[in-house]
């Protein structure tokens, strides 16, 4: 993990004031308002699904995800292209992109016109999309990773940060731009749309995960998110690293004020296996390469609905595996959303997880607490879970008595090495 900072060239300075402006504009006038009653800026008519005709499973995923939310299933966009999480820049572009950018053109109702003087857009229709889902079976990320010093002017990318962006068509593909949405506290709306739009994939280490996923996200918002809140700093004081220990220092705060029972680990090592995190439904911690301590005991389980989160530079490299890295195990551990980066991302390139946390406590969707809190798009960062989950829509549930500790953890069947733990 790097702290360094971003320094974009003049035109992406140039472009993110302008989207800047027009996040003012769009949002001038909207006050902030109390966790559920915010209404929320993403709704099922405004999703498009994204399956890969390659991987049954990511067709049949998607028509689950698509009946179970109501979205519409002319909103599901069928593409054919490698099942495999890395796809070449230029496959990315012709099989995934540009079929994509073709089908919102249509679903919106737009004819695109080229001109000498450039491009003329023609509103036939104002049925808009603001959210993608990439489903179980598409590409995770696009290659062209060097080296985590070469990021700052890298073509690797995650999917769906790209996607994110293909509303402003031919940005610059080496290195980040800035989110037009970032640090925002207001519903996403149609304005915005036209800069960008929300990306959540469903996806993780087999299709029966990404359907207890979908399940669990909408069993919490009928019941309401009931569990504890386990927050894992590193008591760091080394400049440029103290930001992501002050992140969640403030997450936990939140969540405290809001109620959640919540326990605050302030030990430099990751949380160890020799504690328990009974009634986990909320989780944010790091710096370990691949998932351990508390969370890798046998038996380990999260609330339905929870939200967890473990902060690394490659906690996303693969979504596939219950071991490897942190998204992939949180999820089979039963999470029903994470995220995580792709690449290294940098520290300032991950989520801010105090404006993460407050946005989600207030009511948000997934998907607009994520993207206000995410800083860079066509970038390393990939948010897992559905986009059109509120924990919080409905008051928290207090849980019920916490079970007694265990000082030891049991003896775990032997399982081969385990990474030791990467500190910068």
């Amino acid at each position: 993990m790097r702290h360094g900072d971003r320094k974009p060239a003049a035109g992406r300075v140039v472009r993110a004031i302008l989207a800047v402006a027009a996040w003012s504009i769009a949002t001038a006038g909207l006050s902030q308002r109390a966790a559920g009653e915010i209404e929320p800026g993403i709704a099922p008519e405004h999703v498009v699904i994204l399956v890969n005709e390659q991987s049954p499973q990511s067709v049949e995923l998607g028509t689950y995800y698509a009946q179970k939310r109501g979205i519409p299933p002319e909103n599901i966009c069928r593409l054919r292209t490698t099942d495999a999480e890395v796809v070449s820049r230029d496959d990315y572009q012709e099989q995934i992109a540009g079929p994509v950018a073709d089908f919102l053109d249509k679903r919106l109702g737009q004819v695109r016109v080229k001109l000498p003087e450039g491009e003329l857009v023609l509103m036939m229709d104002r049925k808009q999309i603001r959210c993608l889902v990439p489903m179980y079976g598409m590409p995770l990320k696009i290659d062209g990773f060097v080296s985590v010093n070469e990021m700052y002017k890298s073509m690797a990318a995650g999917v769906d940060s790209e996607l994110a962006l293909l509303p402003k068509r031919g940005h610059l593909l080496g290195g980040a731009i800035g989110n037009p949405y970032f640090g925002a506290d207001a519903p996403f709306n149609q304005y915005l749309a036209r800069h960008m739009l929300l990306v959540c994939r469903l996806d993780g280490p087999s299709p029966e995960v990404v359907r207890r996923m979908i399940d669990d996200a909408l069993w919490a918002e009928e019941h309401g998110l009931s569990g504890r809140a386990y927050f894992d700093v590193r008591n760091i004081t080394k400049t440029g690293y103290a930001e992501g220990d002050r992140w969640i220092r403030e997450a936990a705060r939140l969540a405290t004020a809001a109620g959640l029972p919540t326990t605050l680990d302030e030990k430099a090592e990751v949380m160890s296996i020799g504690q328990t995190m009974p009634q986990a439904c909320y989780y944010m911690g790091w710096y370990m390469e691949h998932v351990g301590g508390a969370i890798a005991r046998p038996g380990f389980r999260f609330e339905r609905g929870a939200v967890a989160y473990h902060l690394h530079s490659f906690s996303a490299w693969t979504l596939r595996s219950t071991k490897e890295r942190w998204v992939g195990p949180l999820l089979a551990r039963g999470a029903a959303v994470s995220m995580g980066a792709v690449y290294e991302p940098y520290l300032r390139g991950t989520p801010h997880l105090d404006v993460f946390t407050d946005r989600l406590l207030k009511g948000y969707t997934f998907a607009e607490a994520a993207y206000m809190s995410q800083e860079m798009l066509s970038w390393t960062i990939t948010f897992v879970g559905d986009p059109l989950y509120r924990p919080f829509a409905k008051p928290f549930r207090q849980p019920a008595a916490e079970p007694a500790r265990q000082d030891t953890a049991p003896a775990a069947p032997p399982q081969g090495p385990v990474p030791a733990p990467q500190r910068p």
